[in-house]
């Protein structure tokens, strides 16, 4: 894991010291840690507020307001959504810094959120990594009853038995362990595979989500739950085109071609081997 420090006023340094000290009792990969000052970026010109203070370009305000020019600060924005900011003043003593880096600590352990790519600032303040100590659970959200019933056990089973292997291994974040939690998708009602996931979400707390399966309850697990949530979700067979250019933020990914890739393939295959006449047969119920 790479780490980097960026450290402003005294007690910037003093609470980067102290969150150093807990992430080498708690980690047991490969720690590597880069220790920049802030005021050595600014003397070379490198402004570090929008870092520290956030991008006020998002904040709701900024819609009231008339700007010569609107820039969105993306280091900010990246910085804002891989941890989390904390502040801190010179005449903080070192105990209070301790307390408020295990505090910090144990909440982000209870989120079980991974970051495996971490930015760290202190100005003084701090992002520390979220990376979960407990138990992690995996939502696994199939159509457990519906049309494809008939499908799920197995596909569920195969992702439980990768789980366990992770979990098996020993080497999963020092020895942590796959809990996976299932949830019913009904493969054909939006409504109802939204609620199962926002259960998997709000009352279970994992970390993400294999599934959904049919395209129609994917792109509506993905758009009201997974994505406003910053949950990540691999679906192993919903095949609409549509799932190509879903708003996603990064956090949907699919690991079966979309069914305009598969059209394009059939047809190339059928002309290779010259045949110029097709039927097609489907079911239509």
């Amino acid at each position: 894991m790479k780490i980097v420090v960026i450290t402003g006023e005294e007690s910037g340094d003093k609470l980067a010291a102290s969150a150093i000290k807990e992430l080498k009792k708690i980690l047991t990969e490969p720690l590597k840690i880069y220790v920049i000052g802030g005021r050595a970026l600014e003397k070379e010109g490198i402004q570090t507020s929008t870092i520290f203070t956030g991008n006020i370009m998002r904040q709701p305000v900024s819609k009231y307001i008339e700007w010569d020019s609107f820039v969105y600060f993306e280091v900010s924005d990246e910085v804002m959504k891989s941890g989390i900011l904390l502040g801190s003043h010179n005449r903080q003593p070192k105990e209070n810094l301790d307390f408020l880096i295990m505090k910090v600590l144990r909440g982000i352990m209870k989120r079980n959120k991974f970051f495996r790519k971490v930015a760290m600032m202190v100005a003084g303040s701090l992002v520390l990594p979220a990376l979960a100590l407990a138990d992690i659970k995996m939502g696994i959200i199939l159509g457990f009853t519906g049309p494809i019933e008939s499908l799920t056990t197995d596909m569920a089973g195969s992702a439980e038995l990768a789980f366990r292997e992770a979990s098996d291994s020993g080497n999963l974040l020092g020895g942590e362990k796959i809990i996976p939690v299932r949830a019913d998708s009904t493969c054909i009602d939006a409504a109802a595979a939204t609620t199962a996931a926002e259960r998997l979400v709000t009352a279970e707390k994992v970390a993400g989500i294999m599934g959904a399966d049919c395209s129609g309850v994917t792109i509506a697990v993905a758009n009201n739950v997974a994505v406003p949530n910053g949950i990540p979700m691999v679906s192993p067979s919903a095949t609409s085109p549509a799932l190509s250019t879903i708003s996603d933020n990064g956090y949907f990914f699919r690991t079966a071609p979309s069914d305009a890739r598969q059209g394009q393939l059939l047809a190339e295959i059928t002309l290779s081997r010259g045949i110029k006449s097709v039927a097609v047969a489907y079911v239509n119920s």
